[in-house]
């Protein structure tokens, strides 16, 4: 089986599980799969709640504006924020995957407490991504340009983790529609995952063989 195949099976299987899709397991099985439903986990007066309201309160701290600005120089959309360090910095090679943790964290804090601020980022920043893929107009959703996977379908070296990135981004975006129901969130998986299979499938076992070994190349999470 190709590779690319299992980056969107993988996909089918999230979607399934998590939206309630019914796979071919036992209910055991299912049950030790499916998570709580955070509506039914309460926090006590702890360390655990303490570091919650901590990474809250910088989750709240981060402008929509700055998060996108990676992703709409890449498209080719003016922004005036100024760029996150870190992770996010323009000159590194992972830029976009933190953002991709960001809609999964915020998306599981607004299903949880109801947060209206955090629900108002949380759809800026999908609004903003939205505008991104559509510029590019092919599907592709990144902080990154698409020459960065080219230089790995080609050279098999000199980029970082790709399609660990685009995976992030995937989860978090797919995170955002099962816990806050954006269906643009969906489609906007939709659309990235439609670009990866395009794009593996032109290639062949071979190349894809080689592309695998990079140290820096992680294709799951």
């Amino acid at each position: 089986m190709k590779a690319h195949y299992w980056f969107i099976l993988f996909l089918w299987v999230a979607v399934r599980m998590e939206a309630g899709g019914k796979m071919a397991v036992s209910p055991s099985a299912t049950e030790m799969l499916l998570p709580f439903p955070s509506h039914d986990v309460e926090l006590a007066s702890s360390w655990v709640k303490q570091r919650e309201d901590l990474n809250t309160a910088f989750l709240k701290s981060l402008e929509p504006d700055r998060l996108l600005h990676n992703f709409r120089v890449n498209a080719g959309l003016p922004s005036v924020a100024k760029p996150l360090e870190g992770w996010e910095s323009p000159g590194v090679g992972l830029r976009g995957h933190f953002v991709g943790h960001y809609l999964s964290a915020v998306s599981a804090l607004v299903e949880r407490y109801e947060d209206a601020g955090l629900a108002r980022n949380l759809e800026k920043v999908v609004e903003g991504m939205y505008a991104c893929q559509q510029a590019h107009g092919n599907g592709y959703l990144s902080a990154f340009p698409e020459t960065d996977i080219e230089v790995l379908e080609t050279r098999f070296t000199g980029v970082w983790a790709p399609y660990y990135t685009l995976h992030k981004i995937m989860q978090g975006l797919l995170d955002v529609y099962l816990r806050t129901g954006n269906e643009k969130a969906y489609a906007m998986v939709e659309g990235l995952a439609g670009y990866v299979d395009r794009r593996m499938s032109k290639l062949d076992p071979a190349t894809v063989a080689r592309m695998m070994p990079i140290p820096r190349m992680r294709w799951g999470a």
